[in-house]
């Protein structure tokens, strides 16, 4: 009964290191875009600082395009690290929460 154990043990040992191993490129992509994220979201955060901006400031302070300032302020927004603050000529403004 041990015996029988240990072999569906090893077995499933096998086929998840076979998993792992067919899955190691789509998993080093995938936490290379997590790392890509996670670089944007801090550059849009850091360019808020503590003060208020608008997303064509935030993209320009980031050194990213407003497109992508924008989507990064309205995701912000949507978990609550973000605010509106105000308006400042045509363009509304955003602090950090």
């Amino acid at each position: 009964m041990a015996e029988e154990t240990a072999k569906k043990t090893n077995r499933a040992l096998e086929q998840l290191k076979q998993l792992r191993s067919e899955r190691a490129e789509e998993n080093k992509k995938k936490a290379e875009r997590q790392k890509e994220q996670n670089r944007l979201q801090k550059a849009v955060l850091d360019a808020l600082g503590d003060g208020e901006r608008t997303v064509p400031e935030i993209a320009e302070a980031a050194g990213i395009d407003n497109q992508t300032a924008l989507w990064w302020v309205t995701a912000l927004r949507k978990y609550n690290k973000v605010e509106t603050a105000g308006k400042r000529g045509d363009y509304p403004t955003y602090r950090r929460k």
